[in-house]
């Protein structure tokens, strides 16, 4: 009896870990992530810091990257990359789900920066999910300034906007605009926006 239940959790083992899905929200150690079920589609950012600098003020060391790649058979080659870099300074990757609540990273070799934060290419990182969201997309802004507006329409505007590079988590797209969520040092700011103010989201293969 001891030797079929052996033989039953072994053969479940690989369904229970395929069934594991990976979740949008906040990570531990500065990871944010969005998962688009319908296209499969990964979307996030890693930002961290590190020391302070008591002339300036300013954390001496930063950790930032975007990171974007489709899921398949629980693992995803993932493009990470810093907001405005050339494609030529891409780095390349792999992103695997570890659990139900928790993914592993490792790329190919370190973002600047990373090596005094968290390294990323000596073997995978792991981080646990510390709370899910309703993101399906992270972008980031492409131009000088993008503003919220209280809904879908150019008479909307409010005064409050994001500014280049700046990463926007979207909840929901409607026609040229996204919900929009954008994480701040100090306060979170929710409203809509205009696609045409965001990175497009090119198909990774």
């Amino acid at each position: 009896m001891r030797n079929f239940f052996s033989c039953v959790i072994i053969l479940l083992l690989p369904l229970l870990q395929y069934g594991q899905t990976i979740h949008s929200g906040d990570y531990a150690m500065g990871l944010h992530l969005a998962y688009d079920s319908s296209k499969h589609f990964i979307t996030g950012y890693f930002e961290n810091y590190a020391g302070m600098d008591k002339t300036t003020g300013q954390p001496m060391f930063s950790c930032i990257f975007y990171i974007k790649g489709k899921l398949e058979n629980q693992q995803a080659v993932i493009n990470t990359f810093y907001p405005g870099d050339k494609a030529s300074e891409s780095i390349g990757g792999t992103l695997h789900i570890a659990g139900d609540h928790s993914i592993t990273i490792q790329l190919n070799k370190e973002h600047g920066g990373c090596w005094n934060i968290q390294q990323f290419s000596n073997k995978p990182a792991t981080f646990a999910l510390d709370t899910k969201q309703n993101w399906i997309q992270v972008r980031f802004v492409t131009t000088g300034k993008a503003f919220f507006y209280s809904k879908p329409a150019d008479s909307a505007r409010l005064k409050s906007y994001a500014i280049k590079n700046n990463f926007i988590c979207i909840e929901r797209i409607s026609g040229k605009w996204a919900y929009a969520i954008f994480l701040g040092e100090q306060k979170t700011t929710k409203g809509w926006m205009r696609l045409q103010d965001l990175n497009d989201l090119a198909p990774t293969k």
